[in-house]
């Protein structure tokens, strides 16, 4: 019977052996299905982060281009104000200069003094209008300044996000590698078998099997366990 079981056991060895090796293969096959998985997050991420900033910059310049061209408006009517009121001014001179032409000494007096009243007048309508399209563009420079600040804001934002989900995807794929080794520790230790650790030996060449409370043990021929082992075997690598 001894003799027998010396001649089974290299048969159950190898058979122990390939199944090792059929785990740890399955779960190396496994992992860079993972890696890929893990990978394609982060290309994902990445992508939808560079959306986000050129979403961003196209606001950015679209704000700055409606706050140009407010302040070109509203500068255009102010100097439009400016001249009408000027234009005024040059009227009612002329029409005064006309009127007082006819008029005796004293409406000449009269008309020195409206002369010199419709003058001031078209000169406050114009400082007016100038003041006027000043604000306004001060108005439309603020504007843009506002929309470019908030602009970089929101393309910083959309950095930090890239950063952080390129950070999540590196995460994730190391845990998907140390979950897919831990598989197949798990299978190793399930199929009784030692995973990436050198293989001891009793004195039959039968390999020593760590139970769950720590023991060691040897499978039998019969389908038994033996918890007390003669050691003096050889060992090797799966």
């Amino acid at each position: 019977m001894a003799a027998q079981a010396k001649t089974q056991g290299p048969g159950l060895m190898a058979q122990i052996q390939a199944k090792a090796k059929a785990a740890a293969n399955q779960a190396k096959a496994q992992a860079p299905g993972l890696m890929a998985q893990a990978k394609a997050a982060a290309n994902k991420a990445q992508t939808q982060a560079k959306t986000m900033v050129n979403q961003a910059k196209l606001v950015a310049n679209q704000a700055k281009t409606q706050g140009a061209a407010l302040a070109s408006q509203v500068s255009s009517k102010g100097a439009n104000l400016a001249k009408n009121a000027t234009n005024n001014a040059t009227k009612n001179k002329n029409a005064n200069a006309n009127a007082n032409a006819n008029a005796n000494a004293n409406k000449n007096k009269n008309k020195n003094k409206n002369k010199n009243k419709n003058k001031n007048g078209g000169t406050r309508a114009n400082y007016k209008g100038r003041a006027m399209a000043e604000k306004a563009s001060a108005n439309g420079q603020r504007m843009a300044e506002n929309s470019q600040a908030q602009a970089l804001e929101a393309i910083q934002m959309g950095r930090n996000m890239g950063k952080k989900s390129f950070r999540q995807a590196l995460n994730m794929a190391q845990q998907a590698h140390n979950q897919a080794l831990e598989k197949a520790r798990m299978v190793a230790q399930s199929q009784g078998l030692q995973f990436g650790m050198e293989q001891s030996m009793d004195n039959m060449g039968r390999p020593l099997i760590q139970g769950p409370n720590g023991g060691m043990y040897v499978n039998t021929p019969g389908g038994g366990r033996n918890y007390r082992p003669n050691m003096g075997g050889g060992g090797g690598f799966f």
